[in-house]
């Protein structure tokens, strides 16, 4: 994750990211990215990025599982998803 995130700033790819309020405390410092903070009830042990009509999922798991879904109505679902926890995120 800290290579990707490295290479993503290196070319001046801006993101943005919701994590759990139990994250605040890591005081995270991600280049070129904006952080919201939604409740701990929105938990979940999966990592999501939405671009362009890719997903790549990490599933946190005894086993960790990586999945590429590259599919224009099922990033749109997953953007359903995203834009209204980004929406109720604070800073």
């Amino acid at each position: 994750m800290p290579n990707f995130l490295e290479k993503r700033a290196g070319l001046g790819i801006h993101t943005k990211m919701v994590y759990t309020e139990s994250a605040r405390k890591l005081k995270l410092k991600i280049p070129l990215c904006e952080i919201r903070y939604v409740s701990d009830e929105y938990s979940i042990p999966i990592s999501m990025a939405i671009y362009g009509d890719n997903i790549n999922l990490l599933i946190y798991s005894e086993s960790p599982i990586g999945i590429h879904i590259q599919n224009k109505e099922i990033a749109r679902s997953f953007m359903n998803y995203f834009n209204p926890m980004w929406k109720m995120g604070k800073k």
